[in-house]
């Protein structure tokens, strides 16, 4: 099978892509279950830094469980099978994800998985996500279970991806904006204008 994406290694190799066939799904209605099933972010409290949730970590050369995590396993191939020899240790690596369901109030399941290739296991962390009814609050993906060790220190995964289990619901948007690095506590440097974003509208498979 060749490569979703082609172009010069290693990883990251675009500030951005999309891909509307990434997927055929025969009983996407089941994948839907199974994404309610884990679904774990909750409304961040207000004395919170971040809203509560659970995420999962896949290893690189673990057999997936699920349906999901077989889903986790592909994505993760697709990404890192035409990295050359030495780019990546497999025992090192592996892909840590977790789900989203919105709209639930109005019995109107939209399913996301969300996927962050990593180069360390990362489970049960705190998530960013913000989620207020149907809306996922701004936030950068990073290994939250490190800042709480490490303060203000963002470790970033070396891809990020977003998978629509449905055609409907709002857009991802993604801004061209770097973390603070650990020095700026009070994060002044997220202040002024963005000057590029990408927006990805939802379609089953992409």
């Amino acid at each position: 099978t060749p490569p979703w994406i082609q172009g010069e290694e290693p990883l990251p190799r675009h500030d951005f892509w999309g891909h509307e066939h990434c997927f055929e799904f025969q009983n996407v209605e089941k994948l839907w279950d199974d994404c309610r099933a884990v679904f774990s972010a909750r409304t961040r409290d207000d004395d919170a830094a971040y809203s509560q949730g659970i995420t999962y970590f896949l290893p690189s050369q673990m057999k997936p469980r699920c349906a999901l995590e077989a889903m986790v396993q592909t994505i993760f191939q697709q990404h890192t099978l035409s990295l050359e020899e030495g780019c990546m240790i497999p025992e090192q690596s592996g892909a840590e994800w977790w789900t989203l369901v919105l709209d639930e109030a109005e019995d109107e399941a939209q399913p996301t998985v969300k996927q962050q290739p990593s180069s360390e296991p990362n489970g049960n962390n705190e998530e960013e996500e913000e989620v207020e009814g149907d809306e996922v609050g701004l936030h950068f993906d990073a290994d939250y279970g490190l800042e709480d060790q490490a303060p203000n220190l963002l470790l970033h995964p070396r891809v990020a991806t977003v998978t629509y289990l449905t055609a409907t619901g709002a857009p991802t948007i993604v801004l061209d904006r770097r973390s603070p690095p650990p020095s700026d506590v009070e994060k002044k440097s997220l202040q002024g204008p963005v000057s590029k974003a990408w927006l990805s509208h939802p379609k089953l498979g992409k």
